[in-house]
């Protein structure tokens, strides 16, 4: 089984069979009782509206095109739902009032932060993107990622260990200790 059909499976598992769904496109709500069903039909980007924070789709990270919507009282509430949870990978905050976004910036910790963006920034190869906590950890895209992955060394300077002991060598040895002579070598 391929990784993104394993995902896919993942993802509708954790999904309450009935669950009422709207498809991002044709706008029309259905509800989805076989896992045959909701393979065929989430294909298409799906929003999942009236969810409970306790509901299994929101106990797991979603990798499929499925946006679970969960309704808030007012925005200390929105800010403490979303520190009750890991720290997402990404966190978008779309309003009118700059402040309400600054404060959702303030007061959250995620990977990366959108205010009234959504993922211009994967356009930027001169912005890394990561996580924190248990959504990843380092840095990736562009030279981040290559920086991230490489792991420079000392083998140089390691090789001054081994023979044969030079002039050169010794000299540079007691240079480092700070002395005229090296009784070592």
């Amino acid at each position: 089984m391929d990784i993104w059909r394993k995902n896919r499976n993942e993802t509708l598992e954790i999904q309450n069979t009935g669950t009422e769904t709207k498809d991002a496109f044709d706008g029309l709500t259905r509800s989805l009782d076989t896992a045959e069903e909701r393979i065929s039909e989430l294909e298409a980007p799906t929003v999942l509206v009236d969810v409970e924070e306790t509901e299994p789709v929101m106990q797991e990270e979603i990798f499929g095109p499925i946006l679970p919507i969960v309704n808030v009282r007012s925005l200390d509430e929105a800010i403490d739902f979303i520190n009750r949870r890991e720290k997402p990978l990404a966190l978008y905050a779309f309003s009118n009032n700059k402040q309400v976004v600054n404060q959702i910036l303030d007061r959250t910790s995620s990977g990366s932060f959108g205010g009234n963006e959504g993922f211009i920034y994967l356009t930027l190869t001169s912005l890394p993107l990561g996580g924190v906590g248990n959504s990843g950890m380092g840095r990736y895209h562009g030279k981040f990622s290559f920086d991230t992955f490489s792991h420079p060394g000392l083998e140089k300077l390691n090789e001054i260990r081994y023979p044969p002991y030079t002039n050169s060598k010794e000299q540079l040895v007691s240079w480092a200790l700070g002395s005229q002579s090296c009784t070592l070598l």
